[in-house]
């Protein structure tokens, strides 16, 4: 978290220049003048220089926070769509190989990530508990419990033909895998409207 070095000296004094804040908060001046152009700290130009209010320095740090929580969410979730294109081109080059141009898997990953999304309810966690597990066990264990992932996969096999690898055969497929493998099928079929959510 971001923290005031000398929040002690805020207090001795009513203005500073750019120089102090960035100092101050341990970022650079050109960040603080990017900050004043945008009009999201208030800064009065003295000369060729800006000074800013002690009132205005406090509020500073909050907004920092802010913004680096926001950029931090972005980049996982850039991180996150990057892993599951990297999957599910693993996937396309093994059961489809040069069907699909890259920008086809673009969009196969961001369905299949707005797909886990609401199937979990966006909680990561859960998805991360099952993600692994066999489908075809998975299926065969919850078709029968009103689940929400066990009847999307049984949507998938009904929409695209395709079954589940069964481990019971030497043939281990997870759901990841599974939900992968249907929706390139599902594209190739020009049917993936019906197996996203």
């Amino acid at each position: 978290m971001l923290t005031c070095k000398n929040m002690e000296n805020i207090d001795k004094k009513d203005f500073f220049t750019t120089a102090e804040v960035a100092e101050m908060y341990k970022i650079s001046r050109i960040a603080i003048f990017k900050r004043i152009k945008k009009g999201t700290l208030k800064a009065e130009k003295v000369g060729r220089n800006y000074i800013i209010k002690k009132e205005d320095i406090k509020d500073i740090l909050d907004k920092l926070h802010e913004e680096n929580v926001l950029a931090s969410v972005e980049e996982s979730e850039d991180n996150t769509l990057s892993q599951i294109l990297l999957n599910i081109s693993e996937i396309s080059e093994l059961y489809y190989t040069g069907k699909f141009a890259q920008e086809d898997l673009f969009v196969i990953a961001k369905i299949y990530d707005k797909n886990i999304d609401n199937l979990t309810n966006n909680n990561k966690i859960a998805w991360l508990e099952v993600e692994n597990q066999s489908a075809s066990l998975y299926i065969q264990t919850f078709e029968k419990e009103n689940d929400k992932l066990a009847d999307y996969l049984l949507n998938i096999k009904k929409v695209t033909g395709l079954s589940p690898k069964n481990p019971l055969l030497g043939h281990k497929e997870s759901i990841n895998q599974y939900i992968m493998r249907s929706l390139l099928k599902a594209k190739l079929d020009n049917n993936l409207a019906e197996i996203s959510l």
